[in-house]
């Protein structure tokens, strides 16, 4: 399974993270000396994690959209 990617940030920083935003967005935080490759093994190895945490958010979207508000 290929997961993808909406953004890949590079910065001066040691590690690289993970984040799942609130509206399903993977974006990726990576040290600029980190080659593409070394990026593409570190979304691999947490393929799990990620479609594990869009799920999570799919599903609190339809707790959210499904909520009314009455006068």
């Amino acid at each position: 399974m290929k997961t993808v990617v909406d953004k890949i940030i590079r910065s001066k920083r040691k590690t690289m993270s993970l984040e799942v935003t609130r509206d399903g967005q993977v974006i990726v935080r990576a040290p600029n000396a980190v080659t593409p490759k070394a990026i593409e093994t570190f979304i691999e190895k947490h393929s799990r994690w990620i479609a594990r945490k869009k799920g999570l958010v799919a599903e609190n979207s339809k707790i959210r959209a499904s909520k009314t508000f009455a006068d």
